[in-house]
C-alpha cells in the first residue's frame, strides 16, 4: 500500500504512538550526505515503518503529500498522515537545508517489525524534484548500512525552472530568493528526474546532476 493524504524553518516534529511505549525501542542513527555540487536537500523527511507501507509510487500519480513535499519542501502533510499510523513507529523532519557536500544526520526510533526506513527531502533549485529511499532495511545488529538515493520528479509541476517558480532562501540566479508558484502541468506521474536542462533561469552547469545524488547511512546505536 501506499501512502496518500512553510516551511524551509520546519522544527523536528516526532510522533510516537502510544504502544510503542510497551515494546521495546531500537535506535538508528541516520546520516544523509548530499552528493550534488549545485542542490540543497530542504529539511528531510525520515519515517520508520512496516513493510507494508511507502511514501511513493513509481509510475503512479503523486499522493498531496508528496506534492507538498516535492514542490515546496513541506513535509506537513505527510506528518499529519502518517502521526497515529498503526504501521509506523516515528515519523521525523530534521530541521535545516543540506548544502552540496554537507551532511544532515538525526536520531530515529523504531520498533520489532518496523524494520523500513523512508526518508524525502526536496532539491532546491528545482520545480518539483526531490530525495529519496523508499522502504529500506533497518539494520538488523549493531552494524551500519549504506545506501545511495536517487532524485525523483513528483509529475505535479511543468519544470520551467523560473525563479517565480521554485521556493528557497537565495539563489544567486534570481539575486534573492525564489517564488514558489505553484504552475501545474506536470508529467502527471512519479518518475525518476531528468535534472536540470537550463531552459529557464536557472544555469545547467551549476545545478545539474548524475544520479545518485545522496549517501545514507544508517547505524543501529540502542
Amino acid at each position: 500500500m501506499t501512502l496518500s493524504k512553510t516551511l524551509f524553518a520546519a522544527a523536528v516534529a516526532a510522533a510516537l504512538p502510544a504502544a510503542f511505549a510497551a515494546q521495546p525501542r531500537l535506535q538508528y542513527e541516520v546520516s544523509v550526505t548530499n552528493l550534488t555540487a549545485g542542490q540543497q536537500f530542504t529539511p528531510v523527511l525520515a519515517v520508520t515503518h512496516r513493510p507494508a507501507i511507502g511514501l511513493f509510487e513509481l509510475g503512479a500519480p503523486a499522493p498531496d503529500e508528496l506534492r507538498s513535499l516535492a514542490e515546496g519542501g513541506n513535509t506537513g502533510p505527510y506528518t499529519q498522515l502518517l502521526t497515529g499510523d498503526g504501521s509506523v513507529s516515528q515519523v521525523l523532519t530534521n530541521p535545516g537545508l543540506t548544502d552540496p557536500g554537507a551532511t544532515a544526520t538525526f536520531t530515529i526510533m523504531a520498533r520489532p517489525a518496523h524494520d523500513r526506513l523512508s526518508l524525502a527531502a526536496m532539491l532546491i533549485p528545482t520545480n518539483d524534484s526531490f530525495v529519496a529511499l523508499d522502504s529500506v532495511d533497518l539494520p538488523e545488529s549493531f552494524t551500519e548500512q549504506v545506501y545511495y538515493a536517487r532524485a525523483y520528479d513528483s509529475g505535479t509541476e511543468t519544470n520551467d525552472e523560473l525563479c517565480a517558480s521554485i521556493p528557497g532562501p537565495y539563489f544567486v540566479e534570481c539575486n534573492g530568493s525564489g517564488g514558489g508558484a505553484q504552475v501545474g502541468n506536470g508529467e502527471g506521474f512519479v518518475h525518476v528526474s531528468s535534472g536540470m536542462h537550463g531552459h529557464g533561469d536557472f544555469s545547467e552547469s551549476l545545478r545539474d546532476w548524475r544520479n545518485p545524488i545522496a549517501q545514507v547511512r544508517i547505524r543501529r546505536v540502542r
